[in-house]
This record gives C-alpha cells, sequence and structure tokens, in this order.
C-alpha cells in the first residue's frame, strides 16, 4: 500500500474522538497507529481494514464502532494511494517528457549520426544510472552486431557476436524488449568477456515493423531494471532508429548519385572527346594516305596539335575543378574581333550539322585579355549546350558589346530558353537536365575559369542581345576593360 504512518494519523486522531482508543496494526505486524492507553488486550475486538479487496492490516480496540471505523479506515487509505499512484503516474510522465525533450534537443543539434548517437547513450548513462549504454545495429551482410556508440562514445566497429545469438539476438528476432535481472538464468544469455554482468535491458529499435538494432543497458546501480526505465525508452527508441535508418539510407543515395554521376561523366567526356579525335583522325589518315604540298601539310599538322591541345585542356579543366586547383592562366592580349574570329569556324563546323546558323555580332573594337585556349573552352561549353538544346535548326548568336567599364561577350539562340526549375542551380556541377550527353561539369568549369579571369557569368532567358530572332537562352559574360 502507498501510504505512511505521517499519511494515516490525521484521519485517526480523528477517529479516536469517536471510537475511544485503538490501535491499527499493518498487515505485516507493525503498529502504524496507537492512541494513549490502547494497549491490546485479551478482551479487544480485532477488525480488519479492506483496501481495494485487500487487508491493509486490523483495528483493535474494545467499541462496538469498530467496524465502521474500519471501513472510513480503508475508504481513506484508498484514497491516499489512489493520490499517491496519480502522482508517481504525473511525475514519471513528466520524467519521461523531459527526457524526451533532452534526447529531441540532441537529435536536432547535430546531422551527423555518430554525434547523435554518443551524446544519447551518454545521457542516457547518466539520468538511467548504467554500468554501460550501447547503442548495437544488425549487418545484414556479415549477420554480426556492429557496435555504434557506447556511453557517449563513437566506436563503429564490429562486434563478434552473431545477430541470432544471445538476448540481443532474440530481441532482434522478436522485436520485443526483455529485462534480466539476473541474465545468468535467462535462457538466451552468453556471458561474453570477464565482466559480471547482474541485470540488463535490451529494447529493440525498430523502423516500422523492421528492429534494425538495439539499445542495450548494463548493470544499473544499486538496484534492478523496471518497467518504468523500459517505458521512459521507448520512445527515445524509436527516434534513434529513425536517425540510424535516415542515414543509412542518405549514404545510399549519395552511393547512388556517385555512381550516375560518374557514368554521367564518363559518357561527357567520351562525347567530348570525340569531336577533337574524328578531327585528329580525319587529318592524320590524310596526311598519311595522300600527297601534299608542304603548305598544306604545315596547316593540317598544325591542326591536328589544335586538337590535341583542345584536348588537353579539356582535361586539365576538369582535373583543376574536381581537385578544386586554381588554374595557371597563361594571360595575353588579344584582339576581340581576333578571338572570335578564331573560334567561329569551329562553331560553325559543330552546328552545321545539325543546321543551326551561327550569326557574330561583334560592338567592341578594343583587346581583350585572357588565356586564349582556356577562354576557347568556355566559348565551345556555351555552343555545346546551344547545339544540344537546337537539335536541328536554328540559330546561335556570338555578340561582343561595351558595358560601362565592362564587355560583354552574349551568347543567344532561338531555342525554348532554360527550364525555369534548374536556371539558378546551372553553374553547379552535374546539372544536365535536358542534355542527352556532356559531363555535368561543363557550366561550372566555364564559370570557374571566367571568375579567374576576374569576370562573371549570368544566364537569363529573353531577348537580352536585343538581335531579332534571338529570345531563347541568354549566358552573359562580363569581363574588365583592360
Amino acid at each position: 500500500m502507498l501510504f505512511k504512518k505521517k499519511d494515516i494519523k490525521p484521519f485517526c486522531d480523528m477517529m479516536a474522538h469517536m471510537t475511544g482508543p485503538f490501535s491499527f496494526i499493518g498487515s505485516d505486524g507493525k503498529t502504524l497507529y496507537e492512541t494513549p492507553g490502547a494497549a491490546l488486550a485479551e478482551a479487544a475486538v480485532l477488525v480488519d481494514v479492506i483496501v481495494d479487496g485487500s487487508s491493509a492490516g486490523r483495528i483493535a480496540g474494545e467499541s462496538g464502532t469498530l467496524d465502521a471505523a474500519a471501513s472510513l479506515l480503508g475508504l481513506y487509505i484508498l484514497n491516499i494511494s489512489e493520490k499517491k499512484k496519480l502522482v508517481a503516474h504525473t511525475l514519471q510522465k513528466y520524467r519521461e517528457m523531459s527526457f524526451l525533450a533532452e534526447i529531441n534537443k540532441i537529435m536536432s543539434s547535430s546531422v551527423d549520426v555518430s554525434e547523435i548517437l554518443s551524446a544519447a547513450t551518454a545521457r542516457v548513462h547518466e539520468i538511467i544510472r548504467v554500468e554501460t549504454c550501447s547503442v548495437m545495429v544488425a549487418d545484414t551482410r556479415t549477420g554480426k552486431f556492429i557496435l555504434k556508440a557506447i556511453s557517449g562514445r563513437t566506436v563503429n566497429e564490429p562486434l563478434n557476436l552473431n545477430t541470432v545469438d544471445g538476448i540481443a539476438g532474440r530481441v532482434l528476432e522478436t522485436g520485443l524488449p526483455i529485462i534480466a535481472n539476473s541474465p545468468s538464468e535467462h535462457p538466451d544469455f552468453i556471458q561474453a568477456g570477464s565482466v559480471l554482468i547482474f541485470s540488463l535491458l535490451c529494447l529493440p529499435l525498430k523502423v516500422k515493423d523492421t528492429t534494425i538494432g538495439i539499445l542495450t543497458l548494463r548493470n544499473k546501480a544499486d538496484t534492478a531494471f523496471t518497467s518504468e526505465d523500459e517505458a521512459l525508452l521507448n520512445s527515445m527508441c524509436l527516434v534513434i532508429a529513425e536517425v540510424i535508418e535516415n542515414a543509412r539510407l542518405i549514404e545510399e543515395k549519395i552511393r547512388d548519385e556517385k555512381f550516375t554521376a560518374v557514368g554521367q561523366m564518363a559518357a561527357g567526356i567520351i562525347h567530348d572527346i570525340k569531336n577533337p579525335m574524328t578531327t585528329i583522325k580525319g587529318f592524320a589518315g590524310l596526311l598519311g594516305d595522300m600527297e601534299f604540298a608542304k603548305e598544306e601539310r604545315k596547316e593540317y599538322s598544325g591542326m591536328i596539335i589544335k586538337e590535341v591541345d583542345r584536348l588537353v585542356g579539356m582535361v586539365e579543366d576538369l582535373l583543376s575543378f574536381t581537385r578544386g586547383f586554381k588554374t595557371k592562366l597563361a594571360l595575353e592580349k588579344i584582339g576581340a574581333e581576333s578571338f572570335v574570329d578564331s573560334v567561329i569556324p569551329y562553331i560553325e563546323k559543330d552546328m552545321s550539322a545539325r543546321n543551326i546558323a551561327v550569326v557574330k555580332k561583334v560592338d567592341y573594337r578594343g583587346d581583350l585579355e585572357m588565356d586564349v585556349e582556356r577562354f576557347k573552352r568556355v566559348v565551345f561549353n556555351i555552343a555545346g549546350n546551344a547545339r544540344e538544346e537546337l537539335h536541328n535548326g536554328g540559330r546561335f548568336l556570338l555578340m561582343l558589346r561595351p558595358s560601362g567599364d565592362n564587355v560583354e561577350i552574349v551568347f543567344s539562340d532561338s531555342g525554348s530558353g532554360i527550364p525555369f526549375d534548374i536556371i539558378d542551380s546551372l553553374f553547379e556541377p552535374f546539372v544536365t537536365k535536358g542534355k542527352k550527353s556532356g559531363t555535368g561539369l561543363g557550366l561550372a568549369v566555364t564559370r570557374r575559369i571566367i571568375e579567374e579571369h576576374g569576370g562573371s557569368i549570368r544566364a537569363i532567358n529573353g531577348n537580352y542581345s536585343g538581335v531579332e530572332g534571338f529570345s531563347g537562352a541568354n549566358f552573359v559574360i562580363s569581363m574588365p576593360v583592360i
């Protein structure tokens, strides 16, 4: 019964005025209340005090009103017990809510699953007062448990414990918690190591109906594990299981995306290399199969060298971008129109296969300072995007014009424009929506090259150039005037 001597004394004092001297002896034989002069005599009447169907003790006295007094005392004790149960329940719920609030704070304080598990096990260790608190997950590949964290320490190491063995294996199989306050007597208990285990609480970490791991508490200080401990930790186990599962799904997604990205890059690199390789192969074949004048041979050899340099430039750009290296620019002054004239033939050759007309408009006649080969790569990247977008037929514009203290290099096309959902992320790696080929790094490399030249690039839709017939996508490069 949930009452003490001090709880019943005021009520018994009041009853003594009605019944005269009496004693109240508990069910364990101890005297819980006694009025002066109420020593138990042979002639005393004994009446059971019934509380919720069970005897809480007996009243002893000589008064004929003891039956009524026993009934009243039983009701009073029942009321006290119920109130104490309610208070205990409320305190337990408050404790659970406070604990969960603290655990939720830990969960939201980091996105690193190792940090979360480490902090959570440390707090449980402290609050429940155990020797160790650990989180294990089941490795379906090896059939063994992996220890992820123990009492505030990140571990992430495989254990020599099969997922079908021991109390942990039983919890994993059934999805039900196990309290073992005498583990050696439990049929599934396995003694591992030299540490004496005298109490154990194992709870399942479940995602929906699947148990993915175990929360284990070992050796509670000075007492045994209770159902209250289990109830306190149940909600936390659900949260921990979700954290572990989310981390697994994220890792799986990243792994899949990496493989996809590698595949896209490989396909794109092959596609980008194909054009210069075709040119090299063609001219090399001509040089080997036909007689040419010295000037023609020199011209064709020069084209082969240029295409090889173009290939080397592609590889260097990709390597510098993926490794995070800053490119060492070979800057030189070149007339704006001369630069445009040097790239237009390559663009026209690329576009002609798809019946795309190339338009040149140069309104800036000054010089540009640039790494010419790197900047050609910028032009070919943007032109390649336009070629993919226009598919078969259309127009492509390359324009240079002054803009304040800068020079604008504008690339426009007659296509349908850039999709709204990617225009803000167009220069991020692996954004290739709508393209059948490409590494997904082309525009990211393009932006990096331009920024290393002290310029900037942006993408917009509409008739930015002001030239009639070009209301599709626009790539606008702004370069400082030298």
